[in-house]
């Protein structure tokens, strides 16, 4: 996802939480799953460890794309997140996709294709 009208459509839908990341979830109209990241300063200060979180996310998204539904997800990380060890993050990303994969989100209203 890039657009800013993109990602705030994802943060007004439904969440979902993890200990140390959090994801918005919203129907999409795409042919597959869409993700977006915004992890802040407040995850990590520097941006070496954003940029960790980022690719751990992607990590897992790649591996889950197949079995998630149609979906745009925005995942945030919480405060702290990035002093946290790998092993606790890889499987607090887990947890998160699969509280995605239980969400039951038909396609999006309307008529009228975006």
């Amino acid at each position: 996802m890039l657009r800013k009208t993109e990602f705030n459509a994802a943060f007004a839908g439904s969440r979902r939480h993890s200990d140390w990341f959090s994801a918005f979830v919203t129907p999409a109209s795409h042919g597959s799953a869409r993700l977006g990241l915004a992890i802040g300063r407040k995850a990590a200060r520097k941006a070496n460890a954003r940029n960790l979180l980022k690719r751990l996310a992607r990590e897992h998204f790649r591996a889950e794309i197949a079995a998630l539904p149609i979906v745009d997800i925005v995942i945030t990380a919480k405060s702290g997140a990035a002093a946290q060890p790998r092993a606790l993050l890889h499987a607090d990303l887990a947890k998160l996709f699969a509280r995605i994969h239980a969400l039951k989100l038909g396609p999006p209203n309307g008529t009228i294709s975006a």
